[in-house]
């Protein structure tokens, strides 16, 4: 009887060290199955990082090929000196884990897109795809504007037509409706006048974007801020002239870049001397001997000499006048025309006008869409040519200027050539 009490006792002992091992078995299970696959995770973000380190090295030790001590071709960069992806050599193919992993990277040429920092208005109006032309005279008094393609403006907003700001409410076909001329006047745009045909319709964002570096709020044309993002351009509503959609913002993050002004290069070109009588506060022509580098849409700066003022602006246009800005007889005599009005008096005689210097667009790897948003709407060449009416003779008119299809044509030749 006292033997099967034992058996009994022994019994229950075992079944409950069974329990307390089984209870803890448990933990010790889960435990373990933590500590292997934090394991595991630690030892796969290590050869993530360690195989991310890698391709980027070995992208940009390629890509430092392009270097002018090593490049054979130092004079021109190619698509194929920027790789697009990486050729991982055949030791080496175990790093994928037979498609598991994804390896790879691109580099790309910064002037493969256009610099937003220097980029000129056409361009960028080009890019959107927002340029057309009037069509037809309009009278000051005209209360619509009947353009050539008025489906590739905003279905409303604001334009600027030979130096007058339009705005319009609505769009009718190719007749934009609503107007508002001659808005701005008052800051030094054009009041309401006579709109010639073929005269180039800029939206008037375009224009914002590039003067946003200087004459947004808290600047006044004084200084300069580079764009740091393309992003950036989505404050131009706070000024309450229109906003960038998000498919504009897209399109423009694409074909556009930031920080390709090489650090050590050059910022503004060479600085040509005023020659006005006077610069008071408000002049809008400035007088040089050359305008070769400040052409219309070329961001300038004007300063003086001494270093006491300075002031950015956009140049309209420029022109070969009949008569100086005064006694100075120029051998070759320019007017630069700005698109607003200077805020600040400069001295005569010690004041000088410099271009920012656009970074190139490199014709061998820039996309067919940023070539194209280059070259339409510019003009060929002048070729003076001389024809008679009656007693009189007269110079023919400009060229036309070349038509989206004419510049795809222009740019798919530079394609096919490189």
């Amino acid at each position: 009887m006292n033997r099967t009490r034992e058996r009994g006792f022994a019994l229950i002992a075992v079944l409950v060290a069974l329990a307390i091992l089984l209870t803890l078995a448990v933990p010790f299970l889960l435990g373990s199955t933590l500590a292997e696959t934090s394991s595991q995770e630690r030892v796969d973000r290590l050869q993530t990082e360690w195989a991310a380190a890698s391709v980027r090295d070995l992208l940009l030790a390629r890509a430092a090929r392009g270097a002018p001590g090593v490049d054979l071709t130092p004079l021109a960069d190619a698509v194929d000196e920027f790789p697009g992806q990486v050729d991982l050599q055949k030791p080496f193919d175990a790093l994928r884990a037979e498609g598991r992993h994804l390896l790879g990277g691109e580099v790309y040429d910064l002037e493969r897109r256009l610099d937003l920092n220097t980029v000129g208005p056409l361009a960028l109006a080009n890019l959107l795809g927002t340029t057309t032309r009037v069509s037809g005279l309009h009278a000051a008094d005209a209360d619509r504007l009947t353009v050539e393609r008025a489906d590739r403006l905003p279905p409303q907003g604001f334009v600027l037509v030979d130096r007058e700001l339009i705005g319009y409410g609505r769009i009718e076909g190719n007749v934009l409706r609503d107007l508002r001329r001659g808005l701005l006047a008052e800051a030094g745009l054009e009041v309401a006048h006579e709109v010639h045909d073929g005269s180039l319709v800029l939206d008037y964002r375009v224009l914002l974007a590039v003067q946003w570096p200087f004459d947004r709020p808290g600047l006044e044309r004084r200084k300069r801020l580079p764009y740091s993002s393309v992003r950036e351009l989505a404050r131009l509503a706070e000024l309450g002239f229109g906003a960038f959609t998000a498919e504009e913002l897209d399109r423009l993050e694409l074909h556009c870049a930031t920080g390709a002004i090489p650090e050590h290069g050059t910022l503004f070109g060479k600085p040509e001397r005023v020659f006005n009588a006077e610069i008071p506060a408000g002049s809008r022509v400035l007088q040089v001997r050359s305008a070769k580098f400040l052409g219309g849409g070329s961001v300038v700066r004007v300063r003086s000499l001494d270093g006491r003022s300075q002031e950015y602006a956009l140049v309209w246009s420029t022109e070969q006048p009949d008569a100086p800005l005064g006694d100075v007889a120029l051998p070759n005599r320019w007017h630069v025309n700005l698109l607003f009005p200077l805020a600040q008096e400069f001295p005569a005689d010690e004041t000088v006008v410099e271009p920012l210097v656009p970074v190139p667009v490199n014709a061998n790897t820039a996309l067919p869409e940023v070539l194209t948003a280059l070259v339409a709407n510019l003009r060929p060449a002048r070729q003076v040519r001389f024809q008679r009416d009656g007693d009189t003779v007269k110079p023919t008119a400009f060229q036309p200027p070349l038509s989206d299809a004419e510049a795809r044509t222009f740019v798919d030749q530079i394609v096919a050539l490189r």
